[in-house]
């Protein structure tokens, strides 16, 4: 609560504070307020210009989690467009797979969270990942990195534990 009071009094001093509209959605998120974030991120989207597609993401994540059946279309599409920018985005694949999965369309969610653990995630979102394709009968498949450990590992030597934790980054860089 402190953080978001902080927040708010910064974009109340500085309205055009693009990063901090980010934050303020993204804490708001995280205190589970997706309404207020909806609102902040569209405010952040406003300031940009519209040309973020990490930050149309982020929106589209706030519009899924208020259950809103009014914005679960435009989640959708921001999903879908993101999709066909990249096919391989954790996010966009995650939702896409909720979205499907609201509609009933459990094939797509299938699809879509079979894609995002061949891409093999963190082990925190592998498991949630792993007991929503169980929940729909589908066996996940061994992990890239335990099957890599196992391989490496003599025949009678336990594979090495895992230790810290994983920091995966994208970078895209403008032609221009």
């Amino acid at each position: 609560d402190e953080v978001t009071l902080q927040l708010e009094a910064r974009l109340a001093a500085n309205p055009q504070d693009l990063e901090g509209w980010r934050m303020l959605g993204r804490t708001y998120l995280v205190g589970g307020n997706a309404t207020k974030a909806v609102t902040a991120y569209e405010r952040a989207i406003e300031i940009s210009g519209g040309g973020d597609p990490e930050l149309q993401l982020d929106l589209a994540e706030a519009l899924v989690l208020t259950n809103d059946p009014a914005g679960q279309g435009r989640a959708a599409k921001i999903i879908d467009d993101a999709l066909a920018a990249d096919p391989s985005n954790g996010k966009a694949l995650w939702y896409s797979g909720v979205i499907a999965l609201r509609a009933d369309d459990k094939e797509t969610a299938k699809a879509r969270w079979t894609k995002l653990l061949e891409q093999n995630p963190p082990d925190e979102i592998r498991q949630i990942v792993v007991e929503q394709l169980a929940g729909l009968g589908v066996e996940a498949p061994a992990s890239a990195s335990s099957a890599s450990m196992a391989a490496a590992a003599a025949p009678d030597e336990a594979a090495p534990a895992a230790v810290g934790r994983t920091i995966r980054v994208a970078l895209s860089v403008d032609p221009k």
